[in-house]
């Protein structure tokens, strides 16, 4: 039996897309997928963990590098500074601007390093494992391989 014959009329059967269509559609499926997985990674309790953590140990690196530092470090001028101090010295990116002149100021940004480079890898370990949790879907979607293959 023909298609025009089931009922449906010959013109409304499946058409093979051009590959450039083929590959926009793919390319917007893959963009979706991609944002919804990233709202599910934000959303899982080790982000907000991270998140948490990572907001206290800014704020308590900050609060210790001003005690420390007040009046002594002459490029200090206010706790935003130390903010801003713990924050680059934290993602380890460290412009220099500002640096610490006390024993205990040196010895609180060695620290301070330590757990920048932990908490960072700690967030790219939750990421790295969200993408894997995503790897089937994307299988699925670009080589129309099932999980049970």
């Amino acid at each position: 039996m023909t298609s025009h014959q089931k009922g449906k009329p010959h013109h409304f059967k499946k058409k093979k897309r051009h590959p450039i269509v083929h590959g926009i559609a793919t390319h917007r499926k893959f963009m979706l997928t991609y944002m919804f997985n990233l709202i599910k990674i934000i959303n899982r309790p080790a982000m907000y963990f991270l998140f948490f953590l990572g907001f206290g140990v800014v704020n308590l690196s900050a609060f210790l590098f001003y005690l420390i530092e007040l009046g002594i470090n002459p490029r200090l001028n206010g706790y935003l500074d130390a903010v801003y101090f713990a924050v680059t010295t934290l993602s380890t990116v460290g412009y220099g601007d500002i640096v610490p002149v006390t024993f205990w100021g040196k010895i609180l940004s060695m620290c301070m390093m330590f757990f920048g480079v932990a908490v960072f890898v700690m967030f790219t370990a939750v990421i790295a494992r969200s993408l894997l949790d995503v790897e089937p879907i994307l299988k699925e979607l670009f080589y129309g391989v099932d999980e049970d293959e």
